[in-house]
């Protein structure tokens, strides 16, 4: 493996004097993880020398492995994050590791502003060893709509007309759906009562809210 190059323990005998071995490493091209012509020189206390060559062929099987990225995270649905950072990649062989970008997925949840994004990198060595880094951004909308305007309370004669309901209400993220229901209380004569309307805004999620307008006809 290229991460694991062993010095093999070559011997050598002389004729009338003790040996010293040195070895030497040359890389070359050839094969994604290179190649090393490692030289041996065997030399005699007088100089004399011999010589041994070996050709290390290099492999790299082990897959580039992530030691920093974006960690999951949980937003709601108006505060999306923009693409993060590339995550960080090593390799037991390559000084710097090719990470691309690959995409983004979204898992559909239970309503238009609950889902999952997956953002995933691709991370390369030079002997083509893959590896792919996941984030995942879980999105929903926990907020209220909030009503913009509401009818004002008012006090009308018995014989005007009921004055129409008028309501609006904005979201953070989607469309709002506003109802309206009215409950009428007798008042102190036939020709008086009073009619309390509520108002409810609900957007996509389910998530509501009220409000109410009085109306007293006398």
């Amino acid at each position: 493996p290229c991460d694991n190059i062993d010095v093999v323990a070559l011997t050598a005998t002389d004729n009338c004097s003790d040996v010293t071995i040195t070895v030497s490493d040359s890389p070359v091209s050839g094969g994604c993880a290179g190649r090393i012509i490692r030289d041996y020189v065997a030399t005699d206390d007088c100089g004399n020398e011999a010589t041994a060559q070996q050709i290390i062929t290099l492999i790299d099987e082990v897959v580039p492995v992530f030691v920093e990225g974006p960690s999951d995270i949980d937003v709601e649905c108006d505060n999306v994050p923009a693409e993060s950072a590339a995550p960080l990649a090593t390799d037991n062989c390559d000084e710097e590791v090719e990470v691309s970008y690959l995409g983004e997925e979204i898992i559909n949840g239970n309503c238009p502003q609950n889902y999952t994004i997956i953002r995933s990198w691709l991370a390369v060595d030079h002997c083509d060893n893959e590896a792919t880094y996941s984030q995942n951004i879980n999105v929903s909308d926990n907020t209220a709509p909030v009503f913009t305007e509401v009818a004002a309370d008012v006090t009308i004669e018995c014989d005007e007309d009921m004055p129409a309901p008028f309501a609006t209400a904005d979201d953070n993220c989607g469309e709002v759906t506003i109802t309206v229901e009215g409950v009428s209380t007798p008042g102190d004569c036939p020709q008086a009562s009073t009619m309390v309307r509520t108002y409810t805004a609900m957007d996509e999620c389910g998530n509501m809210s009220t409000a109410t307008q009085t109306i007293t006809i006398v």
